[in-house]
């Protein structure tokens, strides 16, 4: 367990939180120095945290380059592109590809992830998946 102090004074600059079952990332926002540079969440139960909420945790830590969520139960991400995370690791997420993930198409700096949902995108790379489908009646 972490609690308010753990890091203080450290120039700590990655976590490794791995399969860690972790459900809850809120507290990390006010737990973790502002300067951290990389942060490992992958394989935790994140799919329930707000996509606004989650992106608000991200843009906390301004120098944060490297974030990894891979198999974390997400079915959309915040747009990270105003974000200094250039590596975003996402794959093996069971991702509802609609609008709200379209910008994963143009993110320079990533893994590829899969479409979830709907049924007939599912198993689909989502770079691969045409803004047609992604965001049917908006040209």
């Amino acid at each position: 367990n972490l609690i308010d102090g753990d890091f203080k004074g450290t120039s700590l600059r990655g976590l490794y939180l791995y399969n860690t079952n972790i459900g809850n990332i809120e507290p990390l926002n006010e737990l973790l120095p502002e300067y951290l540079r990389n942060l490992n969440l992958g394989q935790n139960n994140l799919g329930h945290i707000p996509p606004a909420k989650f992106h608000a945790i991200v843009k906390r830590f301004p120098r944060l380059t490297n974030l990894y969520v891979q198999n974390s139960d997400l079915l959309t991400i915040s747009d990270l592109r105003q974000t200094n995370v250039t590596f975003l690791w996402v794959d093996r997420n069971p991702f509802i590809c609609d609008c709200r993930i379209s910008w994963l198409k143009t993110f320079s700096y990533r893994n590829p992830a899969q479409c979830g949902n709907p049924v007939e995108l599912q198993g689909k790379i989502i770079e691969e998946v045409g803004i047609e489908d992604l965001c049917p009646g908006e040209s």
